[in-house]
């Protein structure tokens, strides 16, 4: 009457969460610290 009442509840939940949260958290902090120091 019930052989397979729940064969896949729950495979794949999370199987990615956070692949990729900070790539690229400063890519340039100081590009001109001085443009004309004279």
């Amino acid at each position: 009457p019930n052989p397979n009442p729940n064969p896949n509840p729950n495979p794949n939940p999370n199987p990615n969460p956070n692949p990729n949260p900070n790539p690229n958290p400063n890519p340039n902090p100081n590009p001109n610290p001085n443009p004309n120091p004279t």
